[in-house]
């Protein structure tokens, strides 16, 4: 990584650019070296337990969110932690809600 980092910077005379099989390297091992540091959480478990409803929903609620916000007139920055409370969280609950009943779970979430 200090070997591209300084030719990115200018200290080495040879160019090692952003897609040159370094850098892919250093990406690599960036990405690896994350996943092995990256501490245990409680909140991304519970997150991670619902990511397939999220993906399938999330677009839904934040939009509905962001639409319904504009409407109020508030700040980018409350649309902005509204809308990404709100597709995390609203396909999250209609998870919960679609588990209730069979026919719920298949239409909504895809799980038999």
């Amino acid at each position: 990584m200090a070997l591209h980092q300084a030719s990115l910077l200018g200290v080495l005379p040879h160019h090692f650019g952003w897609n040159s099989s370094v850098a892919l390297l250093c990406g690599m091992g960036g990405a690896v070296t994350l996943l092995h540091a990256m501490p245990s959480s409680a909140v991304f478990r519970t997150v991670g337990k619902s990511s397939y409803a999220i993906y399938l929903h999330h677009a839904l609620f934040a939009a509905g969110t962001r639409v319904a916000l504009h409407h109020v007139a508030v700040g980018d920055g409350v649309i902005f932690c509204a809308a990404l409370a709100a597709g995390l969280g609203g396909p999250m609950v209609l998870e919960v809600l679609a588990q209730m009943r069979p026919w719920t779970r298949v239409a909504l979430i895809g799980k038999a």
